[in-house]
C-alpha cells in the first residue's frame, strides 16, 4: 500500500469510526425521535490508498477503519471536521459495510437479492458468529478455532499450535482481527507455516486428474504462489481454486474465503494473498494478533454488526451468490 500521509482528528477521542457513527441520523438537527432514520453513505475507495472513505455533511473524506481508535481525514488538504451530530436514538449499535458499495449506521433492515427471487432479509440469508473485543486493543476479532482448505477431496485441517488462534485477554495478544485499513491477510509466523502446508496438501490432491497445478517461485509480497493451471468455472465465471475455511467456535457456519477474496493474478501465476507477518509487513492494529483478515478477505462481501448482541452477520463473497446487498427505500 502506498505509503500515504493522514491527518488525525478527534471529534471523540479514542472512539473507532464505526463506533463514532453508530448512531441515528436526523432529518434536520432538532427532529424529534420518531423522524430519525439510519445514516446511509457511499463507500469510494481512495485512488492513492485504495481505502474505502465515506463523506459525512462538507467535512471531508473519513477512513473506514474497523480497527482504528481516531477518524482519520487523509491529506494533503488541511481542511477541518466537526462532530458528526448525532442525537440519542432508540444507538441499537448496528452497522452494515456492503463492499464496495455503502455503509448504513443505525438499525435498518439490509436485504440480499438474488436472481429470480425476492429480497431476502440479511437475518434469514447470512449465518452469523460471535465477535470479541480486545480489552488491549480496539477492533473485532473472530472466534477461530481452526483453518482448513477444502479442492473437493476431504479438506485438510491445518496443523496448528494449540491455542495458536486464541485472544489473550490478559494480555491482549493473539486473537483474529478484522481489518479495513490493510490489503492482504496477514498471519503470525507458526499460524502461516501451517495453513501454508495444507493450502499445498490440497493443492497436491488436486480436484481434476487433468490438472497439473503446482507452486512456483514467489512473487512479492506473495509466498504462495501457482502456475495458474486452475479450472475456469461458467457461474460464477472464476477459477476453480481451494476454498478456505475460518472454523468459528459458536457460529452457524465457518467463514469462506473464495477466490476473489484471496487470490491474485500475477504475470507468474496465482497467488495467495495472505502474508507471513515479518520485519517489513506492517501491522495495521496495536498488539500481536495471530491473523489479521484485510480488505481483500472483506471486499465484496456483506457485513452486519450488532454491537448489543455482539454478533456479526457475514455473507461471503457475493458473487458466489450470484447476489448483491441492497437497502430499501426511505
Amino acid at each position: 500500500m502506498p505509503n500515504t500521509r493522514v491527518k488525525g482528528v478527534h471529534p471523540r477521542a479514542t472512539v473507532p469510526l464505526l463506533l463514532l457513527l453508530s448512531c441515528m441520523a436526523v432529518t434536520g438537527d432538532q427532529q424529534p425521535a420518531s423522524y430519525r432514520l439510519p445514516l446511509i453513505v457511499p463507500l469510494v475507495m481512495d485512488t492513492n490508498t485504495s481505502l474505502y472513505t465515506i463523506k459525512i455533511k462538507n467535512d471531508g473524506p473519513l477512513v473506514v477503519d474497523l480497527a482504528g481508535t481516531l477518524v482519520w481525514s487523509t491529506c494533503p488538504s488541511a481542511a477541518t471536521h466537526s462532530t458528526v451530530p448525532c442525537q440519542s436514538g432508540t444507538f441499537g449499535k448496528k452497522f452494515a459495510l456492503c463492499l464496495p458499495g455503502f455503509a448504513a449506521f443505525g438499525d435498518t433492515p439490509v436485504y440480499i437479492s438474488r436472481e429470480g427471487a425476492s429480497l431476502v432479509n440479511y437475518t434469514d440469508a447470512f449465518p452469523y458468529t460471535p465477535i470479541l473485543t480486545n480489552p488491549r486493543s480496539p477492533g473485532y476479532y473472530l472466534p477461530v478455532k481452526g483453518i482448513s482448505v477444502w479442492w473437493s477431496e476431504p479438506k485438510v485441517t491445518a496443523s496448528l499450535p494449540a491455542g495458536a488462534l486464541d485472544l489473550d485477554a490478559r494480555t491482549g495478544r493473539g486473537g483474529v482481527v478484522l481489518s479495513t485499513t490493510t490489503p492482504y491477510a496477514i498471519m503470525r509466523p507458526d499460524v502461516f507455516r501451517a495453513f501454508a502446508q495444507a493450502f499445498d496438501a490440497a493443492i497436491e490432491k488436486g480436484k481434476y486428474y487433468w490438472t497439473n497445478v503446482k507452486r512456483v517461485p514467489a512473487v512479492e509480497p506473495f509466498k504462495l504462489c501457482y502456475d495458474g493451471a486452475f479450472p475456469f468455472l461458467k457461474r460464477p465465471p472464476t477459477y476453480d481454486v481451494p476454498t478456505i475455511y475460518l472454523e468459528l467456535a459458536g457460529a452457524k457456519a465457518d467463514w469462506p474465503l473464495f477466490n476473489e477474496n484471496y487470490m491474485v493474478r500475477t504475470s507468474q501465476g496465482m497467488c495467495v494473498g495472505i502474508l507471513e507477518m515479518e520485519p517489513g509487513v506492517g501491522m495495521p492494529v496495536d498488539g500481536e494478533p495471530a491473523m489479521v483478515l484485510g480488505l481483500k478477505q472483506l471486499d465484496m462481501n456483506m457485513l452486519v454488526f450488532d454491537l448489543d448482541k455482539m454478533l456479526l452477520w457475514f455473507s461471503g463473497e457475493l458473487s458466489f451468490r450470484v447476489s448483491g446487498c441492497r437497502l430499501p427505500a426511505f
